[in-house]
């Protein structure tokens, strides 16, 4: 049981990061919209338009995986260290553990 509590502990603390790196490339990206992809658009030779589409694909791609990845995981591993109880306890279990 200590295996599992100790992996839910690692899949947390992986979401955790994955959500500040997320929000924080995201908030940049809002805030300094027209220096980065300008910056980046010089660099790669790309215009604007296309480089700030690309921005918001790359987030919208790591949104999907750190969703796929980290919290669906987690979710998971919180469900079964509760117990091997019937589906409507484990639900309970669940939501007492978030």
């Amino acid at each position: 049981m200590d295996n599992l509590q100790t992996l839910t502990a690692f899949v947390g603390w992986c979401s955790i990061i994955n959500l500040v790196i997320l929000g924080g490339a995201s908030i940049l990206l809002s805030l300094m919209r027209d220096a980065i992809t300008s910056l980046h658009g010089e660099v790669f030779g790309v215009s604007k338009e296309e480089m700030f589409r690309a921005y918001v694909q790359y987030l919208s791609t790591c949104k999907i995986l750190v969703i796929v990845l980290n919290f669906v995981p987690y979710i998971a591993l919180k469900t079964i260290s509760c117990s091997p109880a019937p589906s409507s306890l484990a639900y309970k279990c669940l939501a007492a553990s978030l």
